[in-house]
């Protein structure tokens, strides 16, 4: 950075006051305070990654980092362009290699080895496509591609997910340099700077208008694009260049160092969850406050903060905070595999692991690399080894940890459950598991007609010449698909769906706030208007409703009531009424006799996850809740008071050992996830659930046919 020397201080003044600009020293060097300010954004990151409550918005560590990313690599551009006229591509990309992808490739290769020592097979095929593309630095865009939402820290996130940040980085170090060597070609020195104080604010602000117009339809969308993330970024840059301003001016020097705690202190009540505000809004403040606070820092470099942030302990958890940022997330996420801790123990234990595998890497592998000699004068060997052992490993390595059959080291502790109900046997607690596609199972999908509001044609599936059935729902109905198919087609329906993932039948349910404007409108119009519109031109003898069960904590967390007076209610209530008012106003429409597959039982897990690295089958049962749930019971009091009602129980058939729910029957896998069933064992049961339909009175009459 071009900041000149400070003249003496020969009075009172001038020794209470600092220079910005001429008067400074013109050498850019290290500086300490941002190393110290990194420590700070990885371990307000890892709080949150740990579910620390005080953390709970500390995400924006990450813009702390991009804000600093792009005010440190700036500068040095600018050193070199000051003192060579240019920037050399080959040596700067190799630099870029060297600081960063050794420590990257250990860390993702690292992670897939230990995640095939302590995670179930499936859990690891799910991350296979984030590996490969943590490694080719395309991670944030391969999240969008795969709709991942980066705040559902659930227990099956990806050990990969923080890659993102890194590959946006890893975009903008590459095509940085080539907008510095366009500015440079069209203007000299001078002028270069004074185009990219235009160039780079007008970058930003179109970043910062993706952002906001992103943030409010898509909020993933926004939060992984490098397009909607570069304002952050160009934030740093662009006060990298405001700062080699030539003009010389006095402040006082009070004025930084109250600036640079003030702004600090702003950046820690942004961590918190204390300012309700979204996600794209929290980023912009973030970033405004990072920019501020590395402003300051720079204005008074002998400051009490930049002093206070170069203590040794930080400045050494500074130094290597990539390797602690790079390890701390698969470390929460295999602590908390094999452990219980709270989210202070875990955040401690994971710090320690984390703090020892970065100090590790950096003075074994980092720090070498980056240093030596010879890598500094071959940087296109430097470049072709940093394009092909990212390459290499995404091909080789990746797949073959991550997608091995072999069964996890940690042994998992058998449930202490009691078989009982009409077809209990204790052994098959016991039984090994059966060998089991269990990528296929988990991806087979049913795929159901898209029901376009204004044309029933599109919501057919079959014309017969028995009774006009409809089957409403979301992906439970959807789930159910492949049953009554083969019902339909055995007993010559005609059969329509209505089915959409995420889409109660009942009325008073909708998708939360948050969730896409598409998704809450394709909800509302594929329901109460449809029930009024389409449905009676259906003309349909029989109504089947299927959904999930909310009798847990998911409610708030998916969808909400839509009438106010319903937000603060107890879950039975939301239940009894919402599912009331729309039988009432199916009822109204048309003549049908409504049937309620009431919801199948839940699973605190995934007892496919779980069955993909168990060794017998009672490892991964569950106990289900108490009969009848709260729903349930609301449904079968609709049912009892109402004769175009009849409410169904399927438990019998997916739980038949019931209050212990075994995950295989006949060899078959039940659940393809926490709460959906298989389509192999739904397919298997077709006539099992055809009898129960027909022994509900629902239908005129029933089937000789049995399942066998």
């Amino acid at each position: 950075m071009t900041l000149t020397a400070q003249p003496a201080e020969t009075d009172s003044v001038s020794a209470r006051s600092i220079w910005i600009g001429e008067e400074r020293s013109r050498s850019w060097g290290y500086r300490k305070s941002l190393d110290g300010l990194r420590a700070i954004a990885v371990f307000v990151v890892l709080g949150y990654h740990a579910g620390i409550d005080v953390f709970g918005a500390g995400f924006v560590g990450v813009d702390l980092f991009f804000v600093l990313s792009g005010f440190v690599v700036t500068n040095a551009i600018l050193v070199e362009v000051e003192r060579t006229g240019s920037v050399r591509l080959r040596r700067f990309y190799a630099r870029r290699i060297r600081r960063l992808m050794p420590a990257a490739v250990t860390t993702i290769v690292g992670t897939c080895l230990l995640y095939l020592l302590v995670f179930p097979l499936l859990q690891r095929l799910e991350v296979v496509g984030d590996a490969q593309a943590s490694l080719l630095y395309v991670a944030n865009w391969y999240a969008i591609s795969e709709s991942n939402d980066y705040f559902a820290v659930a227990e099956d996130a990806s050990p990969f997910l923080h890659f993102w940040s890194l590959a946006i980085e890893e975009q903008f170090y590459f095509l940085f340099p080539l907008l510095v060597l366009v500015l440079l070609a069209a203007q000299r020195w001078a002028n270069h700077r004074r185009a990219a104080l235009i160039v780079l604010p007008v970058l930003g602000l179109a970043s910062l208008a993706a952002q906001l117009t992103l943030g409010g339809s898509d909020a993933s969308r926004a939060y992984y694009g490098t397009d909607a993330r570069l304002y952050q970024v160009l934030v740093g840059c662009t006060l990298a260049y405001a700062l080699t301003n030539r003009s010389a001016v006095r402040i006082r020097r009070w004025i930084p160092a109250l600036g640079s705690f003030l702004a600090l202190a702003a950046f820690g009540v942004i961590a918190t969850p204390q300012i309700d505000v979204s996600v794209s809004h929290r980023g912009v403040v973030a970033a405004a406050v990072a920019g501020l606070l590395v402003l300051a820092l720079e204005l008074d470099v002998q400051g009490p903060l930049p002093r206070l942030l170069a203590r040794p302990t930080i400045l050494y958890l500074g130094s290597i905070s990539y390797g602690i940022y790079l390890w701390h997330w698969p470390v929460i996420l295999t602590v908390r595999e094999v452990t219980d801790l709270g989210p202070w123990p875990l955040a401690i234990v994971g710090a320690v692991i984390a703090c020892a595998l970065a100090s590790l890497s950096y003075h074994v592998l980092e720090d070498p690399i980056r240093r030596s000699a010879a890598l500094t004068n071959h940087p296109r060997l430097v470049i072709g080894v940093g394009l092909a052992v990212p390459l290499v490993a995404a091909i080789t390595v990746v797949p073959s940890a991550l997608q091995s059959s072999a069964q996890p080291r940690v042994a998992r502790p058998a449930p202490t459950l009691e078989i009982s109900g009409p077809a209990g046997d204790p052994s098959s607690l016991a039984a090994p598991v059966p060998p089991i596609d269990f990528a296929s199972v988990r991806n087979a999908r049913v795929q159901s007609p898209r029901c376009v509001p204004g044309d029933v044609e599109t919501c057919s599936i079959r014309v017969g010449g028995g009774p006009t059935v409809v089957l409403i729902g979301d992906s439970h109905a959807q789930m159910y698909l492949p049953a009554i198919e083969e019902i339909a087609e055995r007993n010559d329906w005609t059969l329509s769906a209505n089915v959409v993932a995420g889409c109660p039948w009942q009325t008073g349910l909708v998708p939360r706030s948050d969730q896409t404007p598409e998704r809450r409108e394709t909800c509302a119009a594929l329901r109460s208007p449809w029930y009024r519109g389409d449905l009676p031109r259906l003309d349909p003898d029989i109504i089947i409703l299927v959904t999930r069960s909310w009798d847990d904590d998911e409610l708030g967390d998916v969808i909400r009531p839509a009438d106010a007076a319903l937000v603060d209610a107890p879950l039975d209530e939301v239940h009894r009424t919402t599912s009331a008012r729309t039988v009432d106003t199916l009822a109204a429409a048309t003549d049908a006799t409504i049937v309620v597959i009431e919801p199948t039982p839940l699973a605190d897990f995934d007892p496919l996850t779980c069955l993909s690295g168990a060794t017998t089958v009672g490892e991964c049962a569950f106990a289900s809740a108490a009969a009848p749930t709260a729903e349930d019971a609301a449904l079968r009091d609709i049912d009892l008071s109402d004769e175009q009602v009849t409410s169904i129980d399927f438990d019998l058939i997916v739980c038949p050992t019931e209050p212990v729910c075994v995950p295989v029957i006949d060899d078959t896998p039940v659940w393809r996830d926490s709460h959906h069933l298989t389509i192999d064992f739904v397919r298997r049961r077709a006539r099992t659930f055809e009898a129960k339909l027909y022994e509900s009175g629902a239908f005129d009459d029933v089937p000789t046919m049995v399942d066998g």
